[in-house]
């Protein structure tokens, strides 16, 4: 049988949790750009509204590293310049993300806000930084540059709000093997950075407040394995760390995290270096801090209310119009939308390693949403000692992630991460499907609530945190298993509000 299957498939981190999973997001890239540090020019912070507003004309602003912002493209404010200040051979990584039906264009300019220059590079879009389109330029000379965010030239509105993260990465010289005083995004924005033999430690400074919760993810790339630590209150290369996380070295892309709760306000050193050995590659690593994500900033309010008790059974048969039109006429979804995706005829996904891996639906790129309908078919050709076959959704970048799962050993999960905390964990044995056969897969997604049904019977109902992200094809195996799963799709769509 000839079954399509994309070589962009994407690995997750998975531990268990309750028995079977506990997910946490860190996309693993194919490729990345050697780069070096953040400079401490500015303390991460939520995303602020920008500044000097005209009643019509661009809006002006500045941005410092570190920092994220919220704006609005309007008729009468339909471009907004932001300032950056950098040194000769600093690296910009700037993303900015629109609102669900809004699809914003950014620039990099040279020159002022006020008077930008000519253009040096676009955003463009980069499987590393989720559904963000980002800029990622390394600059000749001292000087100002300017950052410009505008409608884009896809299908949709013109008009919309708009999160923009500045990541910065500069080039210092090392003082005994350590780059220091640099600053992370503390809303999951990925920073690329480099162990080599000349500097072996990068240190980032968080200044923070008690009852902070930061977590923090590394991924090692080019024969890198990394290690994690956290030093309190100053820094210094022999400091014993309050907590540390080594990844681990059998691994083709290793990966540590770290969950830490600040016990009093002050400064903490966040160092990233190379676990036991002399491994040299580059990293990605993300911080999150409560939870933060670029996709809250933009959460719309929630204009449609599902009953209070979903119905135990639905009908998931005929033409996708006509199965929404059913679910409308029950109150159970709003009126519109539009049919998002049709999953190709014996979609599958193969896996032998631990870990979760995903795969867009239509094969091309990820078909994303923030309410929707899935209803997919999926069966197992071959199953691992402990795995699970199903749908990725909310799929935004690091540390944040959704999914529903049926397990080979009869178990239903459904789960989200968001940064640190986990708003659903669920896991219980099911009796609405048989592993390995024919089973449907119906999620109906509106606002915080997410309804789990199996083969037209509801699983559960629950409450998450609501994000515009990818809905993906998914397959997970447990721990150490070492045998092959298949997760095959054979028919299914998504139908986006």
């Amino acid at each position: 049988m000839n079954r399509p299957m994309s070589v962009h498939s994407r690995s997750f981190l998975v531990l268990p949790i309750l028995g079977f999973f506990a997910i946490i997001l860190s996309i693993f890239p194919g490729n990345a750009q050697a780069a070096s540090h953040l400079p401490a020019q500015a303390a991460t912070q939520a995303p602020t509204q920008a500044g000097t507003q005209a009643p019509s004309g661009p809006v002006l602003d500045k941005l410092n590293p570190g920092e994220s912002k919220l704006g609005t493209i309007s008729a009468q404010n339909t471009e907004y310049r932001y300032a950056i200040d950098v040194k000769a051979s600093d690296q910009v990584l700037a993303g900015v993300t629109g609102d669900e039906g809004f699809t914003p264009a950014m620039e990099l300019h040279a020159g002022a806000a006020d008077k930008p220059g000519s253009q040096l590079t676009i955003g463009l879009a980069n499987p590393i930084f989720g559904s963000s389109l980002v800029v990622n330029y390394t600059f000749p000379k001292d000087g100002i540059y300017t950052l410009v965010i505008k409608p884009g030239y896809a299908k949709g509105s013109k008009v919309g709000r708009f999160v923009i993260t500045y990541g910065l990465v500069t080039f210092k010289k090392p003082t005994n093997g350590t780059a220091q005083g640099d600053v992370l995004p503390s809303n999951g924005f990925p920073i690329i950075g480099t162990i080599a033999n000349t500097v072996i430690r990068n240190v980032y400074k968080y200044d923070g407040k008690q009852g902070d919760k930061l977590f923090l993810v590394i991924t090692g790339l080019n024969g890198l394995v990394p290690s994690l630590s956290i030093q309190k209150d100053t820094y210094s290369d022999d400091g014993t760390p309050v907590i540390s996380q080594d990844a681990p070295v059998a691994s083709t892309q290793p990966q540590a995290s770290l969950t830490y709760a600040l016990p009093t306000d002050g400064s903490y050193y966040i160092v990233v270096s190379r676990a036991k050995g002399t491994s040299i590659g580059q990293y990605i690593v993300t911080l999150t801090v409560n939870g933060a994500s670029v996709q809250d900033e933009l959460t719309p309010p929630n204009t449609f209310t599902q009953p209070s008790q979903m119905p135990n059974k639905i009908d998931t048969t005929g033409d996708p119009s006509v199965m929404i039109g059913r679910l409308r006429d029950q109150g159970l979804v709003p009126d519109g939308g539009e049919l998002a995706a049709n999953v190709p005829a014996n979609l599958f996904i193969e896996a032998s390693t631990p870990g979760l891996k995903t795969l867009p639906l239509n094969l091309q790129e990820d078909v994303s949403a923030r309410n929707f309908v899935a209803n997919v078919q999926v069966s197992w050709t071959q199953a691992g000692d402990t795995s699970a076959c199903g749908l990725a959704f909310w799929s935004v970048g690091s540390s944040e992630f959704a999914a529903a799962l049926i397990g080979n050993d009869s178990a239903a999960t459904l789960l989200q991460r968001s940064g640190t905390t986990f708003p659903i964990q669920y896991i219980l044995p099911s009796t609405l499907y048989t592993p390995g056969k024919l089973t449907t897969i119906t999620l109906i997604v509106v606002g915080d609530n997410v309804s789990f049904y199996i083969n037209g019977q509801l699983q559960t109902s629950l409450q998450g945190k609501s994000k515009y992200g990818a809905i993906q094809a998914a397959l997970g195996n447990l721990g150490n298993n070492t045998k092959l799963t298949v997760c095959n799709y054979p028919a299914g769509w998504v139908w986006r509000f």
